[in-house]
Formats: C-alpha cells, sequence, structure tokens
C-alpha cells in the first residue's frame, strides 16, 4: 500500500505479507474474475453513499504521474497501453 504525502514530503510504502501486486496480465485472466470483479460489484450494489467519487482512470492517471515524476518505470504495468 501506497501514501504520497507530498506536503509532508514523504511517501509511506507498507508491504501486505501474503499479497500480490496484480499487474495487466491478471486482470486479463477471467479466471481471476470472481476475486477481482466481485468485490468491486459489492460495493457498486451496496448503497452506500461515498463524499467523493472515486474514478479509477484519474486515480490510476495520478499515480503514473507520480512514478513519471519519480523516474520509475514498471514495464509490466502497460498503463498507457492500457488507458491509452
Amino acid at each position: 500500500m501506497i501514501k504520497y504525502m507530498p506536503e509532508k514530503g514523504v511517501t509511506i510504502v507498507e508491504f501486505i505479507g501474503d499479497a500480490i501486486v496484480l499487474t495487466n496480465d491478471h486482470f486479463l485472466d477471467k479466471s481471476l474474475y470472481p476475486k477481482i470483479v466481485d468485490p468491486i460489484r459489492r460495493i457498486h450494489t451496496s448503497g452506500v453513499s461515498l463524499e467523493k467519487v472515486f474514478n479509477p482512470l484519474v486515480e490510476v492517471m495520478k499515480m503514473s504521474a507520480i512514478l513519471k515524476r519519480l523516474g520509475a518505470d514498471y514495464p509490466e504495468f502497460d498503463i498507457a497501453g492500457t488507458i491509452g
């Protein structure tokens, strides 16, 4: 998990022990849809109203911009090709 706090000049990184980082290939693997899509669908159909509208594309673009500014390159995450 990453929390970027530019106003304090820090980035907090916390690793979850048995977690894996999902790549584009994971999202293309239909056998993983129940694990990936079902929780999202549950949130969307819960009736819960959030103060802020979560737009995944906007959040991905923000994170991509941060990585670009830091000079970080992760070829396994084809952000431009995915949202292009």
